[in-house]
């Protein structure tokens, strides 16, 4: 079809009908498989609908299929070109695209380090088990705070992108302290939050568990390492 379907009154309560249900699982953060297929029924009626392409593009973001979001919002472009929304999510894989990039260099130049920054001492992982089975958080600031690594910079009180805190681990933290000391003290500020504030440090809590699952996507690997990964909850 070419878009034009106010020649066609079926058609066209067809499409109100669709939009309706796309907007309410939009709006539900609902990126199903049917949320997929709805917005690719609107296009099937109207092959122009630059909101449809930007809809299922998103889609496709949260499902990490970055080769079809990417198609759906030049798509969306090409439809509307002054859509700020289909630019911006555009903009947004790309930039997903070149961090995956760097993830992977960084990975492959871990590898061939021979897993130096795995290394732990002795007593890093019973320590760190212990302390977070004990619920007793950190009252001083830890070897990684003291690298510079936090959620909000202590000085300007700015908070710090997740862009800027994994160059701090990575260009600061994980060669002094090792991946073990790292993830294992990152993982005790997230315990020690959620059991005595959860809700006020909601935010923090968030971006630690960002931190640790791009840490342990990239670096960890759990048939060589000799300690475990720490726990996303409290033990």
């Amino acid at each position: 079809m070419s878009g034009h379907t106010h020649d066609d009154p079926e058609e066209a309560r067809l499409l109100e009908t669709l939009m309706q249900k796309a907007r309410s699982l939009r709006r539900n953060g609902d990126t199903s498989e049917e949320a997929i297929e709805v917005n690719t029924e609107i296009l099937r009626i109207d092959s122009n609908n630059s909101g449809a392409y930007v809809r299922r593009g998103s889609c496709h973001v949260e499902r990490d299929n970055l080769d079809a979001a990417e198609e759906d919002f030049r798509r969306a472009l090409k439809s509307n070109p002054e859509s700020s929304v289909a630019l911006r999510k555009l903009s947004e894989v790309q930039r997903v695209r070149h961090k995956l990039g760097e993830d992977e260099a960084l990975r492959q130049r871990w590898y061939t380090q021979g897993l130096a920054w795995s290394a732990a001492t002795p007593t890093c992982t019973a320590y760190n088990i212990r302390r977070i089975r004990s619920g007793y958080g950190y009252r001083e600031p830890t070897p990684l705070c003291m690298l510079g690594y936090s959620i909000t910079d202590p000085v300007s009180r700015r908070t710090l992108s997740s862009q800027e805190r994994w160059l701090i681990l990575v260009g600061n933290a994980l060669p002094r302290l090792g991946l073990c000391e790292v993830a294992w003290t990152i993982a005790n500020n997230n315990h020690d939050k959620k059991r005595n504030a959860r809700e006020k440090y909601s935010y923090a809590i968030a971006q630690w568990e960002y931190d640790l699952a791009r840490l342990k996507r990239v670096l960890y690997h759990e048939a060589v390492a000799a300690w475990p990964w720490p726990p996303t909850e409290p033990m």
